[in-house]
């Protein structure tokens, strides 16, 4: 994922989690290098309108659309992440 992308996707998670994207974008990395997908945005410690929420910024900022199990379920970050690539590219 272009970085600038995964950035503006993780500043509206980060925002909505009220977490630092930079941070978001460390732990990411540390799943990647281990090549494991532990952080969700559940696990964030967003609530369900929360992740309606994200949806719906993501939808927006990338005028895509997401299933609803996008950001309602225990995918991982990245794994929503890569959902929101491939929409984009589509």
């Amino acid at each position: 994922m272009d970085q600038t992308m995964r950035m503006r996707a993780l500043t509206i998670i980060g925002e909505q989690v009220g977490i630092d994207p930079n941070k978001l974008d460390e732990e990411l990395r540390i799943d990647e290098d281990l090549e494991r997908e532990k952080v969700t945005i559940q696990t964030l410690g967003a609530d369900s309108l929360d992740c309606v929420e994200i949806g719906l910024e993501l939808e927006e900022e990338f005028d895509i659309e997401l299933p609803d199990e996008a950001v309602t379920t225990d995918l991982s970050l990245k794994q929503v992440l890569a959902m929101v690539q491939e929409k984009w590219e589509a």
